[in-house]
């Protein structure tokens, strides 16, 4: 590789920008009318329920499956092709389903981010933590809305646990510097 090199630049380019994705994508949905219809977004609430819980689980993250299906490009072999939440949202529902996802996806977003916020400055830095890290998983922007929302529930898990743990062996919630009873 040499990043001086158009011709390389050019082939990375054209590897990693997802616009031609969408393009695509809205080419061949313009014809086959064939959305997905939240199809997707169901996957999204499949993917919270545990292997352990549900082994034969119908539902794999990776690959080019949803990319080939729904622009009409095949891949070689195992290629994975990142999805992005722009052609996620527009091949369940075409603009509309942009417009909304994005809408619902920054609402989310603040959320956590308010949340977030509102502990770091009471000083509760365990509760900043809580949020601060499990909404950092939805700013995943190559990631499909399986692997956005898997990757912010286990760091809620992930979270709520050593929190636990940590209260427990210090024996109450611990704020900057000093404890909730004034303690030093």
């Amino acid at each position: 590789f040499n990043p001086y090199d158009e011709k390389h630049l050019r082939l990375i380019d054209q590897r990693l920008n997802q616009n031609l994705f969408v393009g695509a994508a809205v080419e061949e949905l313009s014809h086959t009318q064939a959305y997905a219809r939240g199809e997707t977004i169901l996957e999204t609430f499949v993917s919270l329920v545990p292997r352990i819980i549900w082994p034969e689980k119908p539902l794999f993250v990776g690959g080019s499956r949803l990319v080939s299906r729904f622009t009409g490009m095949q891949f070689y072999g195992a290629t994975t092709m990142a999805v992005g939440q722009v052609l996620e949202f527009y091949i369940n529902f075409g603009v509309w389903g942009v417009v909304v996802g994005f809408l619902c996806l920054g609402v989310i977003i603040t959320l956590f981010d308010s949340l977030a916020r509102d502990h770091l400055l009471s000083g509760d830095w365990q509760g900043f933590a809580f949020w601060f890290l499990s909404g950092m998983g939805l700013l995943r922007v190559e990631g499909t809305l399986v692997e956005i929302v898997a990757t912010s529930a286990a760091s809620l898990i992930a979270i709520f646990f050593v929190n636990r743990t940590l209260r427990r062996f210090h024996g109450r919630k611990i704020l900057w510097g000093k404890r909730r009873d004034g303690e030093p």
